[in-house]
């Protein structure tokens, strides 16, 4: 039968409990705080005046709370929830039916608490009628229709738990949250402009904002974290979180674990805390445009990035271990200044597809670059890094610190700077430059044609050896002032500059080596080139003060300059240029003269008023004095002079004649022309014995 209990009956008016039976029945608490707990039947429960409890029980119930703040729990069936004034939370439980729901005034709360251990798939969004829809998808579908209400709590309970928000701009709905228990759970609210509040708990869960300024906390485990539009407040928890801010200046905590910041293009200005772990700071750039990004500290030792271009932003840093920066397209440039006093301990820049730069010579933390495609300029600074030009013709200038710098593809251009280093041109024809001050670095020029080039002191005079080791490879060491040594596994040539000071290099034996060419210029000073040990074809260039210049088994290129040089080619076919001064021209082989192994030497520029030929009487076996010297019309002339060497006017030829009168030159032979403007088309110099000097 229907029971209508009434606790106005009584003489108080105070909080009142009532419990039905089975039957379809009505309560009302009028005043008080009352407990309303309906049974198997329809029932009808009304709380009245105060902050009443309303359990329908089983049944379809109609449950009104009144006046206010009420609790209402609606149990199984589809009922009816009716908040009335005040604050009122309308409670869902697992096994519950569908049912309508209207907060009425007051600000309500939808609580929705999910199957424990069974993942639970969840919509809300709103109907024609601007009314809330909240739907299980899964395991005993529901559906709650919610009139009015200000807010709702979704609680996930164990399992996967999946809740997709979508548009609510025309329901009463000002809040969502969601709470996702034990399992990996997902609350996607891309949908929704409407603020959401998430909280993932244990599991790896993906928490996605919307347009709405959004609280989400990832909890325990390594949770995926997006802002969505608007002023985020985004927390990973425990565990190893990405975390994605989207446009809006939004809060980053990180939290424990090893934490991933994210920024992308067309995000806001945000703050970034990434607490206890090892945190990374993710930028990425514009694509197609070029970004101008800037890393510095502040006074109160946070890291701040700054875009100075396009739409700029800020990005302030309370806490986090290391920055990745990537340019995507465009001309990127990225500087890098002192970071002391910020938790930074590394920062890497990639460039992307244009012609980028990185600029960390303000800066002792360690750099990481990569150019990638495009003619790229990195510079690190005072720590270790690690710069990779990529693609195309790239600058690498490693700064202080102990640095790895690959050119990649392209002809790039790689200076060490001070500290120990180690070179790796890559492919193309590549540059690798040591100045003086830096240290001791290690060389591979690997494929193509690459030179290494050494710049000695400007003021002080270097000795410089050049040699091979055990292992073919090329090692080059400064023995005076500071020394330092480069361990050449492969390049091709070697191009050393003495700078001021009277400088010396010897040239040793290089044939293990991949070295096949070798130049040396001394600059002011009186410099010594000594490569009588190598076979190695030398370049050497004397420049100012009086140089000498010794070539060696190749064929030499030797340059004097000003001053009083002294030139020796050695074997093979030499050119041989004294330029200004009083220059003398040496043929000396150390041996009895073999035409085969001397060469013919050309001598570009003689100057019969002050420059001498010197003959040595070891090579040259029987040249006493010079009267054995003779000068002839034509080299046919000279074949069958009387006198042990013979010059020609006709050509500038040089002969040494050990036949005397027999015809021919024997064992001897031509081994050098002489020419005074290093012009074929123009008469040889006219010589006299005077100009050679014979030296024993």
């Amino acid at each position: 039968m229907a029971v209508t209990w009434s606790p106005f009956s009584r003489p108080t008016n105070g909080a009142d409990t009532g419990t039905s039976d089975t039957a379809s029945d009505n309560f009302s608490g009028f005043g008080g705080n009352d407990t309303l707990i309906g049974g198997a039947g329809d029932d009808t429960l009304n709380g009245g005046a105060g902050s009443d409890l309303l359990l329908g029980g089983d049944g379809i119930d109609l449950l009104a709370g009144e006046g206010g703040s009420d609790t209402i729990i609606g149990d199984r069936g589809n009922d009816i929830f009716i908040g009335g004034a005040g604050d009122d939370r309308l409670i869902w439980n697992n096994g519950d039916g569908s049912d309508r729901i209207s907060g009425n005034a007051g600000d309500d709360v939808v609580e929705v608490n999910g199957a424990g251990g069974a993942g639970d798939t969840f919509r809300l969004e709103q109907d024609a009628q601007g009314r809330a829809i909240f739907d299980r998808l899964n395991l005993v579908p529901f559906t709650l229709t919610v009139d009015t209400a200000e807010s709702f709590e979704v609680n996930g309970a164990g399992g996967d738990d999946i809740f997709d928000v979508n548009d609510l701009t025309q329901t009463s709905i000002s809040a969502v949250s969601f709470t996702g228990g034990g399992g990996n759970d997902s609350l996607d609210g891309s949908g929704t402009s409407t603020p959401l509040t998430g909280s993932g708990n244990v599991g790896n869960d993906t928490l996605i904002g919307g347009a709405g300024d959004d609280t989400l906390n990832g909890g325990a485990d390594s949770d995926l974290l997006r802002g969505g539009d608007g002023i985020d407040l985004l927390a990973g928890g425990g565990g190893s979180d990405t975390i994605i801010g989207d446009r809006g200046n939004d809060i980053f905590i990180g939290g424990a674990g090893d934490d991933r910041l994210i920024w992308n293009n067309g995000d806001g200005s945000d703050r970034i805390s990434g607490n206890a772990g090892d945190d990374v700071v993710e930028v990425n750039g514009a694509g197609g445009a070029g970004d101008t990004f800037r890393l510095e500290q502040d006074a109160q030792g946070r890291a701040i990035f700054d875009r100075l271009n396009l739409v700029p932003f800020t990005l302030t840093v309370d806490t986090a271990e290391s920055f990745e920066v990537n340019g995507a397209g465009g001309d990127d440039i990225f500087d890098v200044n002192d970071l002391t006093q910020t938790s930074i301990s590394a920062v890497s820049f990639t460039g992307g597809g244009g012609n980028d730069s990185l600029d960390g010579s303000g800066t002792s933390t360690p750099l990481t670059g990569s150019g990638n495609v495009g003619n790229d300029t990195l510079i690190g600074g005072a720590g270790d890094d690690t710069l990779n030009g990529g693609a195309d013709s790239d600058l690498l200038r490693g700064g202080d610190g102990i640095d790895l710098l690959a050119g990649g593809g392209g002809s790039d251009t790689i200076i060490g700077d001070r500290g120990n280093d180690i070179f790796i041109g890559g492919s193309g024809n590549d540059r690798l430059i040591w100045n003086n001050g830096d240290g001791s670095d290690r060389i591979s020029g690997n494929a193509d044609d690459d030179v290494v080039e050494v710049n000695g002191a400007a003021g002080a005079g270097d000795t410089f050896r050049l040699e091979q080791d055990a292992q073919g490879r090329a090692i080059f060491d400064r023995l005076n002032l500071v020394p330092f040594t480069l361990t050449v596994d492969t390049a091709e040539s070697f191009e050393v500059n003495g700078g001021g000071g009277d400088d010396i290099f010897d040239v040793n034996d290089l044939t293990e080596t991949s070295i096949s060419a070798v130049s040396f210029t001394g600059g002011a000073g009186n410099d010594f080139l000594d490569g009588s040990d190598t076979s190695t074809p030398l370049s050497g260039f004397g420049g100012n003060g009086s140089d000498t210049l010794y070539g060696g088994a190749g064929d030499d290129s030797l340059y004097g300059d000003a001053g009083n040089d002294f030139l020796r080619g050695g074997n093979g076919n030499d050119l041989l240029t004294g330029g200004g001064g009083s220059d003398r021209f040496v043929f000396n082989s150390g041996a009895q003269y073999n035409n085969a192994a001397l060469g013919v030497d050309k001598i570009a520029d003689f100057n019969r008023a002050s420059d001498r030929i010197v003959l040595d009487q070891t090579t040259f076996l029987g040249l006493n004095n010079l009267s054995d010297i003779q000068i002839v019309a034509n080299d046919a002339a000279a074949a069958t002079s009387f006198r042990l060497i013979t010059y020609s006017l006709g050509t500038g030829n040089l002969f040494f004649n050990p036949n005397l009168r027999s015809p021919g030159f024997g064992t001897g032979g031509l081994f050098a022309n002489i020419d005074n403007d290093n012009n074929p088309f123009t008469a040889a110099p006219v010589l006299a014995a005077t100009n050679f000097e014979i030296v024993g």
